[in-house]
């Protein structure tokens, strides 16, 4: 009797063939993270090789009404949350003694 399950293992990423900076290891994830005043897109940028590792973030501001986004270069008093499992989130960091305005807090 034949199993429709996969008996031979499979390799995601061999670290040790892997050449530091190889472009082909890199990648990216998107989120949607809004507060009651505004709504953010971000693309978060990492490296994957032994473990995944971000390098950068670009964040956007979308207009709801028409649907079109500019990108920001300033969070104001905003504090962002980015989350490995869509758990994202934006505070006004004005309103939290412990958070800092203009920040993006993650982890890898």
């Amino acid at each position: 009797r034949k199993s429709n399950l996969l008996t031979s293992p499979r390799v995601v990423v061999d670290y040790n063939l892997c050449k530091p900076y190889d472009a082909s290891l890199a990648g990216s994830e998107w989120y949607l993270v809004g507060s009651n005043t505004v709504l953010f897109h971000i693309k978060r940028e990492f490296r994957r090789d032994y473990i995944s590792r971000t390098h950068s973030f670009v964040v956007w501001e979308v207009d709801v009404k028409s649907g079109e986004r500019k990108r920001v270069n300033n969070l104001r008093n905003k504090a962002l949350f980015i989350g490995a499992s869509n758990s994202s989130f934006c505070v006004d960091a004005l309103l939290r003694e412990n958070y800092k305005p203009k920040c993006i807090y993650y982890t890898d």
